[in-house]
């Protein structure tokens, strides 16, 4: 559904009233609703925030436990993301050279 970028009205309910989006656009001045459009799209953005963050650890759980499973091998460190392999090296006493490409 598109809605107004200002305010957050619905635009095909404005339709049915007879209002087409661009006469709305240009007379919307309601600084209450901007408001909250404002909050709602930044309530909006944290929530997807959190969401990629839970979807990168979950993918890091995953991709370590097929580390884990097909046996710690070094031909399969492939399988671990960057910070898991930092944290192998750290384990294992090994250094790494940051900067190093």
């Amino acid at each position: 559904a598109e809605e107004c970028p200002k305010c957050g009205i619905d635009f095909a309910e404005l339709l049915q009233e007879g209002i087409c989006a661009e006469v709305h656009l240009m007379n919307c001045n309601d600084e209450v609703s901007h408001k909250k459009q404002r909050a709602k799209k930044e309530a909006k953005r944290k929530r997807d925030e959190a969401m990629e963050d839970a979807l990168a650890v979950q993918n890091d759980a995953e991709s370590k436990a097929a580390w884990d499973f097909l046996g710690k091998n070094d031909d399969q460190l492939y399988l671990l993301s960057e910070g898991q392999l930092e944290k192998e090296m750290k384990e294992k006493g090994l250094e790494s050279s940051e900067g190093d490409d």
